[in-house]
This record gives structure tokens, sequence and C-alpha cells, in this order.
């Protein structure tokens, strides 16, 4: 078996899906908050659509093409442990909203336009996101047991290139 090392080379796309004041402060206008959870107690009901709307906004597919066609090969994504439910302690910042956050899952998007073409919705404590191995899908394991998502496309190695195909991810 043949061992090929890659070079990793890489961004942070912070304050994407974790609001960080000191990157986004116009988020924080007018608002006490200071942090994601301070800002989603602060809004209360009002949080998800606001939140949506920056995710929707702040990094793009144009973006993630910037990044690869400068030979960046790597890109981290901060997240915030309450994407996976609501379960999660009570802290005195939340005031009454004792679950202030946006309901987790995982979200399946499309390359091209990073639109939502499904979803993983769960509420276990414990979800990990793998790749397969073979460029095309992903093992989301949870407590319960393990689903494979369908990326919808791959490469095939053919002589000195590659060729891509793409189907309906699911």
């Amino acid at each position: 078996m043949e061992t090929t090392r890659t070079k990793l080379r890489g961004v942070n796309l912070g304050s994407w899906l974790l609001l960080e004041k000191w990157m986004v402060p116009s988020l924080f206008e007018g608002l006490e908050a200071t942090d994601e959870t301070t800002w989603c107690a602060e809004l209360g009901p009002a949080a998800t659509e606001r939140l949506r709307r920056h995710w929707d906004r702040f990094v793009t597919r144009e973006d993630f093409a910037w990044i690869a066609a400068r030979g960046l090969n790597a890109v981290r994504i901060p997240i915030g442990h309450w994407i996976f439910g609501s379960d999660y302690p009570y802290h005195p910042k939340y005031g009454a909203n004792c679950h202030p956050f946006v309901d987790g899952g995982i979200a399946v998007l499309d390359a091209g336009s990073l639109e939502t073409v499904g979803a993983v919705a769960t509420t276990d404590r414990f979800v990990r996101l793998n790749a397969a191995g073979d460029g095309r899908h992903a093992l989301v394991s949870t407590t319960g047991g393990f689903q494979v998502l369908d990326a919808g496309t791959w490469g095939e190695a053919h002589g000195n290139h590659t060729h891509y195909f793409n189907a309906t991810p699911c």
C-alpha cells in the first residue's frame, strides 16, 4: 500500500457558523451580547432568522473558489457545541430562554450554489462527520449508529488526469 502525504495549507473561516464579536461587530450593534450565547439569548426567537441570513451570506461558493485558486487545500470551520441539539446544561447568561441556540443537525449543500439540498436532523449529543475515504461519501456517526451521505460528486483517476462526475446528492 502506497502512502501519499499531503501538506495542508489552509485558512480559518471563523465567525461563519460560530459568531465571534471581534470578527463581525456589525451583528452585535445595539445589543449587550458579547458572544453567540448571549447574542442568541438576547434576540430570543429572532435569532434563528438572523443567524440563517448570516450563514447564507457570510461565506459563499465564491469564497471557496477564491481560497482554492490561491492553492489552499484545507479550511477550518469553527462550530459551537450547541449545533448538536438543545440538551445542554443551563447557564445564567441564557436568561429566560433555556435553550437559546438554533437547533442542530447537518445540512447537505450543493457544491455549486451552497443551497441546502438535504439535511440530517439530530438531537444526539454525540455526532461525528467523517469522510468515507472514497472522495464521495461521508459517514454521520451518532450514539444510535451511522448514516451514509452521498455527496453526489466524485473523481476517477484515468492515466495522468482525473475525470469528475456528479449526481444528485442524497
